[in-house]
């Protein structure tokens, strides 16, 4: 989810050329995950909280691979291809809270005590890992023409 959620920012120049968007609609796409998350943390601490760790888990991974499936769309000249790209980007926001809330929920449910903190940390420290997969992955293969 982290990767997905900042792959716009280190090609901001060429999403605009090849969108024909402003620099302010990609920034957004980074800001909808920001915006999307205090709403929706209600309910995927619930889901998690009642229906467990795997099912919030289903539900995270569920709407991130369809809104990462609608980023893939091709620009086809058409703004469809920029509705797509934004709706995906949208659905992946919803998923955030699903992933971003869980470590502490799966450090109490699956460790003990005295590996709580521990288990906490890792997983939460897994998430900068894709931030910075996040900012490498777009830079290094680049938007073909």
């Amino acid at each position: 989810v982290q990767a997905i959620w900042i792959s716009f920012a280190p090609v901001q120049t060429d999403m605009v050329r090849l969108y024909g968007v402003s620099e302010q609609w990609v920034n957004f796409m980074s800001l909808s995950f920001m915006i999307a998350y205090v709403p929706l943390t209600f309910p995927a601490s619930y889901a998690m909280d009642v229906s467990g760790c795997r099912v919030a888990l289903f539900i995270g991974n569920g709407l991130n691979l369809v809104g990462a499936a609608l980023r893939c769309v091709i620009p086809l000249g058409g703004s469809s291809s920029i509705t797509l790209l934004t709706v995906g980007q949208i659905l992946s926001a919803c998923a955030q809270p699903f992933f971003t809330n869980m470590p502490p929920k799966l450090a109490m449910v699956w460790f003990p005590c005295h590996q709580r903190a521990l288990a906490d940390t890792v997983a939460s420290l897994s998430m900068t890992v894709g931030v910075a997969i996040g900012f490498l992955l777009p830079t290094s293969f680049g938007i073909q023409n």
